[in-house]
């Protein structure tokens, strides 16, 4: 690779981005009737700074619901109010309680009325809860009902074709059912939405037969590969997986490039963080330590959250050779990314322990024994051995 595509790729792996401050805001809604889709408060992570852009999304959502109000019995005006409300909720800071009552009843009144897409927008809402919503509990007989409102109304349409993707969640709503026949009963859902090519659909049918027919569940998982999306691209991976140790009993053969090739989709197309770790321990293996080709798709699956490739770019960057990037930015990346796989309940034990040696020799951050050995402490608190051991080394010099 010729320098100027190094300088190029180095301009564009940037360190993590910033860390965006966000408080927890609480929704009371008020209509809590054993017909509400929500709990007795909705709770939201919001980040805060969308300050400036709330006014103008408060704006927009009054205009749409002033508009539902208006025109009562046009469901497509009021499904299109409620749905920019449930995907704008977590940007707003302030409660907006209202506006969430006013559209849950004009959601309700479209239901009763045998609104098609109002019925699948609440039971979504029964289903999957509101985008970015902490403590959903899903309420599956409900969300089968308004569903399969949807479904008997399709079939009596004969202009209207049954939505796939309304079959995918009834089959949902059936696999959760107490009853083992009712559970059954998402088969013939989960087969007709795959059947007309639902990836995820597919992906359920793969998994139902993958311990009972390999070649009828590689059937189905080929269907998923090549019907995959973003929301949907298990299918790929999986299939991935597959072609990189063979599958004889599903007539897969082994094939190192077509694993190669379909993580790559994932990871390009669909920004799918499996397949991007993966490709970046793959290219650590095959390329070196200082593989351009590692370093992108670990970035790609570290700025996803996930936490072993966080930890994994992290050295990647320290390992960099300073003839190709300067000191201070690869040691600055180097201890970014550490902090990002150290943070949190779920932070990495030997990120964590890391973190401490760079605050101890001030690498990448301004050298302070207190919080190196802060870092040290809770890294020894869970067991890590390197860690108390550090702890006793700087005990007794002190």
């Amino acid at each position: 690779m010729i320098n100027t595509e190094v300088d190029e790729f180095y301009n564009n792996i940037q360190s993590p981005p910033k860390h965006i401050p966000y408080k927890t805001v609480t929704w009371f809604p008020e209509w809590k009737g054993r017909n509400s889709p929500f709990n007795k408060k909705i709770i939201f992570h919001v980040t805060l700074d969308t300050k400036n852009d709330e006014n103008s999304i408060i704006s927009t959502l009054e205009e749409k619901k002033n508009d539902a109000k208006e025109n009562p019995k046009d469901y497509d005006k009021i499904v299109e109010f409620c749905n920019y409300l449930f995907k704008s909720m977590k940007l707003i800071e302030n409660q907006q309680s209202d506006i969430l009552n006013d559209a849950m009843k004009l959601l309700r009144k479209s239901v009763k009325k045998k609104s098609v897409e109002a019925c699948n927008v609440l039971g979504k809402l029964y289903l999957f809860g509101i985008e970015g919503a902490i403590n959903h509990t899903p309420n599956y007989d409900k969300a089968r009902t308004l569903f399969m409102k949807t479904l008997r109304k399709n079939v009596h349409q004969e202009e209207q074709q049954i939505d796939p993707e309304t079959a995918y969640n009834i089959g949902l709503c059936y696999e959760q059912m107490k009853s083992e026949k009712n559970r059954l009963q998402s088969l013939s859902f989960f087969r007709f939405a795959a059947i007309n090519d639902h990836p995820g659909a597919s992906f359920k049918m793969y998994k139902i037969y993958e311990n009972i027919s390999p070649k009828e569940a590689i059937k189905w998982l080929t269907r998923s590969k090549c019907n995959a999306t973003k929301e949907f691209p298990n299918g790929l991976y999986e299939y991935a997986l597959h072609c990189y140790k063979g599958y004889e009993d599903g007539n897969v053969e082994k094939n190192e490039n077509v694993t190669i090739s379909l993580l790559k989709e994932a990871a390009d197309k669909y920004e799918h963080v499996q397949s991007a770790f993966e490709l970046g321990k793959y290219y650590l293996n095959t390329e070196g330590e200082t593989s351009i080709n590692a370093g992108k798709y670990l970035h790609i699956a570290a700025s996803k959250g996930n936490r072993n490739a966080q930890y994994k770019l992290a050295s990647w960057w320290k390992k960099q050779p300073e003839s190709m990037v300067k000191p201070d930015m690869k040691k600055k990346a180097y201890y970014k990314w550490l902090v990002r796989s150290a943070e949190g309940k779920e932070g990495l034990l030997k990120a964590i322990y890391k973190v401490g040696c760079c605050y101890e020799i001030g690498y990448g951050i301004i050298k302070d024994e207190q919080k190196a050995q802060s870092y040290y402490g809770n890294a020894a608190s869970k067991g890590y051995s390197k860690a108390k051991k550090k702890l006793e080394k700087m005990n007794k010099s002190i």
